[in-house]
């Protein structure tokens, strides 16, 4: 009967360090130097390869490694080694005297060897660096660099040679040069997340509004004492209209008369202007000051309401800018064909990219900063049934001396939906049949594993591999022997066997009772009759089982190890994009902003969420108010000369606020009331205006009218502006007044605190409404089946945690992969799709993604700005709600048993082996994976298990009893040997 197994899993442990290194050196040779001098440049990986290819190029390289001197005798010298399975030192030395006629120690040290040596070394890094040329000559190189690194250990007289097969050293794993491997590009190139262009386009112009809005606001602050007027010419004294020889009339100021005009004759011209004081420019931010050069508002001196004029235009601007990048596209809409729900409103390509790929063609070399961590090696544990024996006491029977006992037994048994478990510690019961099933210890050691995995939430077990158990996690730093491995997998199956015998202890132990209306009864009949001259004492002993138990190995697998970030992230966004059981209702979002955050820039995207009617725009940040005043107030002829003196007045209101800080004056009138002759010197012909704490005069010119205007600044007026006028001898005239108001913060904020009340309610009769659709849907669509299946969740998880390995593995995030030209049949692009098909094969056979185990960690390692939202999810599925919590994924990833070389070197060059058998030849850092992994599957026969450790015995309980013979009780003593307690032999 052959062995049946119970169990598997796999050993994790670090490489053990190598006895004897064979490494290339780095020999400083004009082709190396370049390398060395391009690296320390920080010159990427494409430089170093086209260093390569000029070296190629170069007659310097030979094309045919047998050529080379020494290379028939290293050549000999490697056939001897293949043939011995150990040397001592002296062994060695003949051997090199065998092949070259003279000492290891002088032939290192000649010039002839070390000029060989430097080609061997050119040669092999160029071939290793740039595979594509010669690739067939790399392995004859790396056989004939072995050899001259064994030369060097011999010369130094390394002790450690002794300890190591001369068959192993000449395939060992070739170490590179650490000062060139793994190449730059691979090594210090970072992931940097694609760079959208149009979402850094709308930050910018935010930005850019936000900065307009503070500027504007700043400069609102500006009043009275920060502006400044120009006039014409300074004030002058009084004087009178005189005429010499008719001429025209001109004003002739006089020397006696003390009464001060306010200001001389005006024309319309601009000749007043009200302007910032530049001390007062000065005093704002510096970035204020930068955004008003921005807009324009370099020129000193520059009016107040130019200043948010010119704000206010280009913010108008990158308004309209914004709205246009923002405008959201159509939802995507899904159409249900049979089982399959498809996309019909996606685009199925780019329009940039729809007849052409304008990037270079290829795959990505970027190489990640994940590396092979640990040598796993797949242990299975089996047992075979060695015996039975008897144990406890179960049942007693006693029958006297002609006595006859007659028992039924009947049997009934009910299920319900809820089970009932009662513990005994003793069970009584008779059987006719009695049964016990022998695969139960492989499903009991099944179940052993999967409970001890489930306080691991969010953890997987491969299939193929069971449990993945790391015995030593430091890296490269540990030595580990083999036989302390072996200990460790020998206890962990042991424990877990001891487990799940307790395990089935425990089970056997209880009864189960079911209840349900289907009733099964069994009626037994058992009769004892004694027709002895003696009293019976019928004894039943328990019957256990004992097996024999053994580790076995069935290979080893290279393992890397990667930890995730947020694998869930693709998903859950695609998700949150999807449409939920509930089509076409929505939940409002709350209201998380306060009036304070409310800007003439943001409050319409409240509005247009919440759907609010009647919001008015905010207050205008710049008002103008005017008056006229005119006499005569018609243009019809007049019945009656004008008075004299005209005098009038009036309060204009300012609009709640807001304040007046400049007002402009314009008038016009006609000729003086008593002609243009000699007037007396207290007469005047004129018209004064006040208005706040301001006036100017409009005195008669040379013409037959008088016409000016003023720039006057205010003081800061609210609530009303008082403003009179006083005309002296004019026939008619007009006069015109603009006062300038400027928004105060107070009416900005009686604004906010407006608008978003009516935010906040239409939101709570949204929301209100947004209840009762919802539950008048959902009292319509009745039992709804919450979530995915299980089995889909399992391959979603896999697939991004696939992805997401792949992403950190290979230092890119898939951007290159655009061999599909577009069109309505999705034109290929060939010479794109077959680089990347076969990148694309690469990574998905180097690994066995089948076999991938994972462990989800909790939330916290994500982003803190997620932790509120997954505290709390809920999913029907636990292990896909761990999924979409989780902050990180550990996930162990085992190579494909002959890709290991394959992988070592595209972690050292960034590019995929594409030639023959690829040579053992790689960086320090991971030979020592590859010489523990040809050492383990030396004496390996896939076809054939290896037993390792100690077997032991494992004993496990059943339900069967039997009939003691005899009337003797059973007894135990202990072993001296063991101290464990055993039978003692039946009589």
């Amino acid at each position: 009967m052959p062995y049946q197994e119970s169990f598997r899993f796999v050993q994790l442990v670090p490489p053990r360090r190598r006895t004897v290194n064979l490494s290339l050196g780095l020999r400083i040779t004009p082709f190396t130097r370049r390398i060395v001098d391009a690296i320390a440049q920080d010159q990427d990986a494409h430089a170093i390869r086209d260093i390569v290819r000029d070296a190629i190029d170069d007659d310097d390289f030979p094309d045919d490694p047998d050529e080379l001197d020494f290379a028939a005798q290293l050549t000999s010298l490697l056939i001897d080694l293949r043939d011995r399975d150990s040397a001592s030192l002296a062994g060695y030395d003949e051997m090199v005297e065998a092949a070259f006629g003279q000492s290891a120690d002088a032939l290192v040290e000649s010039s002839d060897f070390s000029a060989f040596r430097d080609q061997v070394s050119d040669r092999l890094l160029a071939l290793k660096i740039l595979p594509i040329q010669g690739q067939g000559s790399l392995t004859r190189y790396v056989d004939l660099q072995r050899a001259i690194s064994l030369l060097d250990h011999i010369a130094s007289r390394d002790n450690a040679l002794e300890r190591v097969s001369p068959r192993s050293l000449v395939s060992a794993t070739l170490e590179l040069p650490s000062e060139i491997f793994p190449l730059p590009g691979s090594r210090r190139e970072r992931l940097v997340p694609p760079d959208d262009e149009k979402e850094r386009e709308i930050a910018a112009l935010k930005e850019e509004l936000i900065e307009l809005e503070n500027a504007a606001e700043e400069v609102l602050t500006l009043g009275a004492a920060d502006l400044e007027t120009s006039g014409p010419v300074p004030d002058m004294e009084t004087g009178r209209l005189h005429d010499d020889n008719h001429r025209a009339p001109v004003f002739v100021p006089r020397s006696d008369v003390e009464i001060v005009s306010a200001a001389p004759p005006q024309n319309f011209e601009r000749d007043s202007f009200v302007f910032v004081r530049q001390s007062s420019i000065s005093s704002l931010t510096d970035q204020t000051q930068r955004t008003l050069t921005t807009v324009g508002v370099t020129a000193t001196p520059v009016g107040l309401g130019e200043m948010i004029d010119q704000l206010e235009r280009r913010s108008t601007v990158v308004e309209q800018q914004i709205e246009a990048l923002t405008m959201d596209p159509d939802a995507a809409r899904f159409l249900t064909i049979g089982g399959s729900t498809i996309p019909v409103n996606v685009s199925p390509f780019e329009i940039e990219a729809a007849f052409a790929n304008p990037e270079p063609l290829g795959v990505p070399t970027t190489v990640g900063q994940i590396r092979p961590t640990h040598v796993g090696m797949l242990r299975k544990t089996k047992q075979h049934i060695l015996r039975y024996e008897a144990e406890e006491i179960a049942h007693v029977e006693n029958v006297v001396i002609g006595e006859t006992k007659t028992r039924e037994t009947r049997r009934l048994r009910r299920t319900e939906e809820t089970t009932i478990f009662e513990e005994e510690i003793t069970q009584e019961e008779e059987r006719d049949l009695q049964t016990t099933d022998r695969m139960e210890l492989q499903r009991e050691a099944q179940q052993t594993l999967k409970q001890s995995q489930q306080f691991k939430i969010g953890s997987s077990i491969s299939a193929s591999y069971g449990p993945v158990e790391v015995t030593v996690d430091t890296e490269f730093a540990t030595d580990s022997s083999l036989e302390a491995i072996n200990r460790t997998a020998s206890s962990y199956a042991r424990e877990v066997l001891e487990r799940t015998a307790q395990r089935i202890t425990e089970r056997v132990r209880r009864e189960e009772i079911f209840k349900a209306i289907e009733e099964f009864e069994e009626h037994n009949e058992h009769g004892f009759e004694n027709t002895t001259t003696e009293h019976i004492a019928a004894m039943f002993q328990w019957l256990v089982k004992v097996y024999y138990a053994q580790v076995f190995d069935y290979g080893a697998r290279l393992w890397m190890g990667v930890t995730v970030p947020e694998p869930q992230y693709f998903l859950t966004n695609t998700l949150k994009k999807e449409k939920g059981p509930l089509a076409d209702l929505v939940e409002p979002d709350p209201i998380s902003f306060s009036p304070k955050h409310l800007q003439p820039s943001n409050y319409m995207t409240y509005v247009k969420k919440y759907q609010v009617d009647g919001v008015e725009p905010p207050p205008e940040r710049k008002k103008i108010v005017s008056k006229v005043f005119r006499y005569p107030e018609s243009s019809a002829p007049q019945s009656e000369p004008p008075p004299e003196e005209m005098n009038g007045s009036l309060e204009m209101g300012i609009e709640h606020g807001y304040k007046a800080v400049e007002a402009y004056v314009i008038c016009q009138r006609g000729s003086p009331k008593h002609g243009a002759g000699p007037l007396p010197d207290d007469i005047l012909s004129g018209l004064t205006l006040f208005i706040g704490e301001n006036f100017a005069s409009f005195l008669w010119d040379q013409a037959s009218v008088i016409k000016g205007n003023y720039h006057l600044a205010l003081t800061n007026e609210t609530g009303s502006l008082m403003i009179g006028y006083s005309a002296r001898n004019i026939r008619s005239y007009v006069l015109g007044i603009q006062v300038t108001l400027l928004r105060t913060e107070r009416a900005m904020n009686d604004w906010r605190l407006k608008t978003y009340d009516a935010i906040v309610a239409r939101y709570q009769a949204m929301h209100a409404e947004y209840r009762e659709r919802k539950a008048e849907l959902e009292a319509q669509a009745g039992i709804e089946i919450q979530g995915r299946n299980p089995m889909e969740n399992r391959i979603l998880e896999r697939t991004e945690l696939t992805r997401s390995a792949l992403a950190m593995i290979t230092g890119q995030n898939f951007e290159e992969f655009d061999a599909i030209l577009g069109f309505m049949e999705g034109r290929i692009d060939a010479d794109e799709a077959i680089p990347e098909g076969r990148y694309a094969r690469f990574f998905m056979n180097c690994f066995e993604w089948e076999n991938m185990t994972y462990e989800f960690l909790p939330y916290f390692w994500g982003r803190r700005q997620t932790w509120k939202e997954k505290l709390l999810l809920q999913d029907v599925d636990p292990l896909h709600a761990e999924f979409l919590k989780c902050g990180y994924a550990d996930v162990q990833l085992p190579v494909r048993p002959g890709y290991e070389a394959v992988l070592m070197h595209w972690l050292d060059t960034g590019l995929i082996w594409q030639g023959e058998e690829p040579p053992e030849v790689t960086n320090g850092t991971y030979a020592r994976f590859l010489d523990q992994l040809a050492e383990l599957r030396a004496d390996e026969n896939s076809h054939i298990e290896t037993p390792f450790g100690d077997p032991w015995e494992l004993t496990l309980p059943t339900t069967l009893v039997r009939i003691r013979p005899g009337n003797n009780l059973p007894e135990w003593e202990m072993d001296e040997d063991s101290g464990e307690f055993v039978p003692v032999p039946e009589p």
